[in-house]
Order: C-alpha cells, then structure tokens, then sequence
C-alpha cells in the first residue's frame, strides 16, 4: 500500500474527544490525506468496554461511506485505544474490546500523570502469551515511563511493541517530552509513528514538522519503516522482526540524564494541556 498509515486516530464523531461531528471528521480526514495517509485506524478511547465494539464500527462505516461519496481517499480500519484496566484481557479474549484492524494487535494506553497500575506487567505479559501483541500509546507522555524508563525497556524486551506521536517529536507537548522521545528512537525503542490525532487541530498541523523530525533523526528511509512497512503489517496481521532496545537505559531518575532532560514543571503543563 502506498502513502503512509496512521495507527493511532481519533477521527468518528462523537465518540469521545475527536470530531464532534460528521462535518469535522471530513475535514479530518482531508487534512490527513494532504499530509501523506492513505490508511488509518480509527482508535477511540474506550475504557470498561465501552464504546461497545458495534458502536465502532457502525460510526465507521457511516463516516467511510461519507469520504467514499466526498471522494477522499482515506481507508478506515475498526480499532480503539484501550485504557490499561484489570479486565482489559478478559474483554479482548471475549472480542468486547476491539484489536487494531481485527489484528492480534492491541492499542494500550496508560495514565499521563499516575503511576503504572500494579498489574501492568503481568497483564501485558499475560497477553503475549496468549497470542497478542500490545502496542503502547505514546508512552514518552507518560510520567511513570519518563520517571523509570528502564520499566519501558522490560516490556519492550518482553514484545511489547510501542508507538510515538508525531506531536511529541514536534515538541508540541513540550521538551521535556521531546527529548525523551529522541533518546526512545535512539535506544530503538520505537516501532511506530502515528498522529494521535483529535480532529484538524494543533496536532495533525504538528505532523509535518514531526515527520521531518524523524528524518533528521533516523534518515530518510524511516519513514517507510515507521509509517508505512510496519503499520501494513499490522493491518495484515503479520508478525515482524524489531531490533533489541539499546542498553544505556536511565535507572530510576537518579543520574545526571533524568536531572537534565526531565526537570522542571513547565513541560509537565504543556503535556496536559494538549491531552
């Protein structure tokens, strides 16, 4: 498939705090098909199973049809993003909760500012276990992973898969967010680059300047690897090889890395405010 994929987008109206309305999602996906995207999985926030997986799919095939009569080559694929909770298994075993595109992949997404529930660990291994394969949401804006990045690095090793935003590569949630994503990319601890979009706002204009980011960073050819070779693979439900994460990982925050990279209070407000 050519053209990019976003894993990672808000994009049916009404369902949570994307496009409020059919209008807003077109343009949505007009903004998106501008930029590069041929493909996206639409992945609204559903904690405790809800929105049902029905709901899903109804809003999406009601808004691919409206693109379809638009005449705005945007794919959509069913999926959400899942709040880490205690039956987050149980629901994805029973299919009450939906994977990425109807793959063994799996959107997770954790709080931004508590800590990692107790459970986390071993849920997420559970789910490897049992054939699927979690994919973190944008953990360089969660503050347990800034906080302790070397528990980060364990569930990567363990196959857990992890994607970055375009925004926090574009320093729209702050340096501190920024840089912490550089070191993720460096110590290869990245897998995916998707928009996280949430309607036409500040973070699908953010894109661009994300994407080149990644080029500065990895070169060029990233962008097939990021955007487009891993997420098709996704969408197939196909397994692919990621390298190991590199071994300068910070330890608990203590040394000069943490100080320098994530002190402060300033960015910790920016990532809120642009939740």
């Amino acid at each position: 498939m050519k053209g990019y994929i976003d894993l990672h987008l808000h994009i049916l109206p009404g369902l949570d705090d994307g496009p409020g309305d059919l209008e807003t999602a077109e343009e949505t996906a007009r903004i998106l098909v501008e930029q590069g995207f041929k493909a996206a999985v639409a992945t609204p926030h559903c904690h405790e199973g809800r929105p049902l997986p029905a709901e899903i799919w109804c809003r999406l095939e009601e808004l691919q049809e409206h693109l379809r009569r638009q005449d705005i080559p945007l794919q959509l694929y069913p999926g959400a993003e899942l709040m880490m909770e205690p039956y987050l298994l149980e629901r994805l075993e029973r299919g009450e909760s939906l994977t990425l595109a109807g793959s063994r992949y799996f959107l997770v997404e954790f709080s931004l500012l508590q800590p990692l529930p107790p459970y986390t660990r071993e849920l997420l291994f559970q789910a490897l276990v049992r054939g699927f394969i979690p994919v973190l949401a944008h953990p360089e804006r969660t503050r347990a992973f800034i906080r302790e990045p070397e528990r980060l690095v364990e569930l990567v090793r363990a196959g857990c898969l992890v994607q970055l935003s375009t925004g926090s590569l574009a320093g729209l949630f702050g340096s501190r967010v920024q840089r912490f994503s550089r070191w993720m990319l460096e110590q290869q601890l990245v897998h995916f680059l998707a928009t996280d979009g949430h309607g036409p706002g500040r973070r699908l204009s953010a894109t661009g300047k994300g994407i080149r980011e990644l080029i500065r960073l990895q070169g060029r050819e990233s962008t097939g690897l990021f955007l487009q070779e891993r997420p098709s693979r996704v969408l197939t439900d196909e397994l692919f090889a990621v390298p190991e994460p590199g071994e300068s990982a910070p330890r608990s925050g203590l040394n000069g890395f943490f100080k320098t990279v994530f002190s402060g209070k300033r960015d910790l407000e920016v990532n809120r405010r642009n939740r």
